[in-house]
């Protein structure tokens, strides 16, 4: 849907360009290319910002996760090394 609403917006834009170009109104489709594409470009680029952090954060967490279980696996090796030599 995201995907039809896109070439939907872009169709519409191409259409506006091309009746201002064809009323030798350059100055005008620049000012529109700045004022319509350029927010468009910016939302796009926030949400690729966004899910880039939302993915870096993720992928800490699951670091994060890593390291603790081999932290405990450290912690109980060391613990059953000492019990094994108070034993002896």
């Amino acid at each position: 849907m995201l995907q039809k609403l896109n070439s939907s917006l872009i169709n519409l834009f191409r259409k506006i360009g091309y009746q201002l170009l064809g009323k030798n109104k350059t100055r005008k489709l620049l000012k529109y290319t700045v004022l319509e594409i350029k927010p468009l470009a910016l939302g796009l680029g926030l949400g690729l910002g966004l899910g880039l952090l939302i993915a870096l954060h993720i992928n800490n967490w699951n670091e994060n996760q890593k390291n603790k279980k081999q932290a405990l696996v450290i912690v109980k090796n060391i613990l059953c090394n000492l019990n094994k030599k108070q034993l002896i």
